[in-house]
Formats: C-alpha cells, sequence, structure tokens
C-alpha cells in the first residue's frame, strides 16, 4: 500500500524486488496487494511458492497495478489462510508496507497469526503532513511477534525488506551437534 506517497507504486516494486534477491531457492514468497481488475477486487501478485525463477517472480512483481488499499484485513488474510495451510516452512513471516489509513484487520486475524507461528513486521510510511497511524501499524507488529519501523525516507525501505528478509533466514539456522 505506497500508491499515496510519491512514486509509490515504484517504491512498492523496488523493496518486493530487492528483497526477492536476497531470498535463496529454498525460500518461499508471496506477494499480495491491493487492485482493481474487471471491477473485483485482486490481491496474489506473486501467488505462494518457493523461489526457483527470481527472473520470473520479479518480472511479475514489475507488472504489479497497486491501488489505494481501503482495507488490511482483506488483503492480509488470503496471506494468512495460505500460510497457516503451509505445513512446510519453518518460519512464516508477514511484512506490510502502509500508512495504516486502511481499516484495521481484525483481533480475530491477528489472532489467528500469533496462534499460527506467523509474524508481521510492519513499516509505516508517509510525507509531509500525510498522517500515519503509526499505533495501529505498533499493534500489528507487537501482536504477532514483528518489528515495527516507520519512516518519511523512502530510499531507506528496499533496506528495510532486505533487513527483514535475512532475520527470517538467520531464525531457521540452528548449530547443533
Amino acid at each position: 500500500h505506497a500508491c499515496e506517497v510519491p512514486n509509490g507504486n515504484f517504491i512498492g516494486e523496488r523493496c518486493a524486488v530487492s528483497a526477492i534477491k536476497t531470498l535463496s531457492t529454498r525460500d518461499m514468497i508471496g506477494v499480495l496487494s491491493y487492485r482493481w481488475i474487471n471491477d473485483a477486487q485482486g490481491f496474489w501478485d506473486v501467488p505462494l511458492q518457493m523461489v526457483a525463477n527470481k527472473t520470473a517472480i520479479i518480472q511479475r512483481v514489475m507488472n504489479m497495478q497497486m491501488g489505494d488499499m481501503p482495507d488490511l484485513h482483506e488483503v492480509m488474510e488470503p496471506g494468512v489462510k495460505r500460510l497457516i495451510e503451509d505445513k512446510t516452512s519453518a518460519a512464516k513471516h508477514m511484512i506490510v508496507i502502509s500508512d495504516f489509513d486502511p481499516a484495521p484487520p481484525s483481533a480475530g486475524l491477528l489472532a489467528d497469526m500469533k496462534r499460527n507461528g506467523i509474524t508481521c513486521s510492519t513499516i509505516a510510511i508517509g510525507y509531509g503532513g500525510h498522517m500515519i497511524d503509526e499505533a495501529l501499524a505498533r499493534r500489528i507488529a507487537d501482536s504477532t511477534g514483528g518489528k515495527f519501523y516507520a519512516t518519511d525516507k523512502f530510499d531507506q525501505l528496499p533496506a528495510i525488506f532486505i533487513k527483514e528478509a535475512r532475520i527470517v533466514q538467520r531464525s531457521l539456522i540452528q548449530e547443533a551437534p
């Protein structure tokens, strides 16, 4: 949900591409955004899948047509459902970038995430006098065990996405005899 900031769609694409480039072929990725397609809502730009062909995934991200999201719940719910269905992944993590002015996800959805070990990091972005609902972004991150970020410096966003991707990868490394 980056379309309200100047060059927001481009920034969103750049962030997703940066994160994709850090993932290994053994990782999974899915990308959801809010958009209208033939008078219907659409969410999955990249369905949850193994990162086998980064070029194809990046191409799909570059073709995203993000819109002004009215409701975080509607976009997060398909991702949460799919992550709950996935019985093979050791770490399940969602990153939400928004100004957090859309309607919030339901308490039930956040509880489902917590119960199923799905963490969610939030990146609150804004510009000028544009309001950012940092309290909502913090609540989502805190209630799921994710991290909260806030910035109006859009050049920092790709680094945050890369950091989040690496945090998930590091949590899977276990050294034991």
